[in-house]
């Protein structure tokens, strides 16, 4: 499970399998192609990544919570 910081509402996002966590400074790619709730992508460690974007995610969640 993880649980974002900041969120109003108590959820979080599961996830079947965490390989790693780290702190990294990579520039983020992103496009029209990109699709939402996700910030960009980048190669950390030869591997591709997607970077989920917080603030639309913590939007999601809300929303849901509200519906």
């Amino acid at each position: 499970m993880i649980i974002p910081k900041g969120l109003s509402v108590q959820s979080g996002l599961m996830a079947s399998n965490i390989i790693d966590t780290m702190e990294v400074f990579q520039k983020i790619k992103k496009d029209a192609n990109t699709p939402v709730g996700v910030d960009g992508t980048a190669f950390v460690d030869k591997k591709l990544v997607q970077f989920l974007d917080m603030e639309e995610m913590k939007k999601l969640m809300e929303d849901m919570t509200v519906s």
